[in-house]
């Protein structure tokens, strides 16, 4: 019975610390305005730091990683971000379709008018 109930206060314990440095984590992203932050997951267990979710670009996976290290009780740290970044030159194509290009030719032309 008393084994049990100390194993109870060492895990409430533990999840007491975890749970403060998820609030400090969450914090630190938040004030170093790491964009994409709301998109990311964190789930901490007895100091090792599990980072997930979508962000836009290699800088803010940097940064979001680099904040996360800097965190007092941080002992690993696990990346599972993955960058959704649009392809190169996904939106030029769309300028340049034919049909597009023809299309401002014609208004050009009936602007001139």
């Amino acid at each position: 019975m008393i084994t049990k109930s100390f194993r109870s206060l060492q895990e409430r314990r533990q999840i007491k610390q975890d749970d403060d440095l998820k609030t400090r984590l969450v914090n630190f992203l938040h004030s170093r305005r790491v964009p994409g932050r709301e998109f990311v997951r964190l789930n901490v267990h007895s100091g090792t730091v599990i980072v997930r979710g979508l962000l836009q670009s290699t800088h803010a996976k940097w940064l979001c990683i680099e904040c996360c290290r800097h965190v007092a009780g941080v002992i690993k740290l696990v990346d599972e971000l993955v960058i959704d970044a649009p392809r190169p030159g996904a939106h030029q194509r769309a300028r340049c379709h034919p049909a597009s290009a023809g299309a401002r030719a014609e208004s050009a032309v009936l602007m001139n008018k």
